[in-house]
């Protein structure tokens, strides 16, 4: 069993991440909407791909420049961005929208 799983994660990073997206009525909102577009506009649904938009589009929502980090809601920041397991991200999304 790999000692760095989280929940059912790849690791904690992974599991906050989705946590606290989820956790926000607006965020959580915000997530499924852009997910179901991407979907929608894209033909294959490959999880990579789906990984990537997400991971530029938080990028660009969360990153505070002043302090280089990123900031998901009010409470948290990511210890490691690049520990984010986006890939498994993406396949939970995936999965949360596919019967819309």
């Amino acid at each position: 069993m790999n000692e760095k799983t989280y929940n059912g994660w790849t690791n904690y990073e992974t599991w906050l991440l989705k946590l606290n997206l989820d956790n926000d009525e607006g965020t959580y909102n915000m997530m499924n909407d852009f997910v179901r577009e991407w979907r929608t506009n894209n033909s294959i649904e490959d999880p990579q791909e789906l990984a990537d938009a997400i991971k530029d589009y938080l990028e660009e929502i969360f990153y505070v420049e002043e302090h280089q980090i990123y900031k998901i809601c009010d409470v948290w920041t990511t210890r490691d961005w690049n520990e984010i397991n986006w890939y498994e991200i993406a396949e939970a999304y995936i999965a949360d929208t596919k019967d819309e």
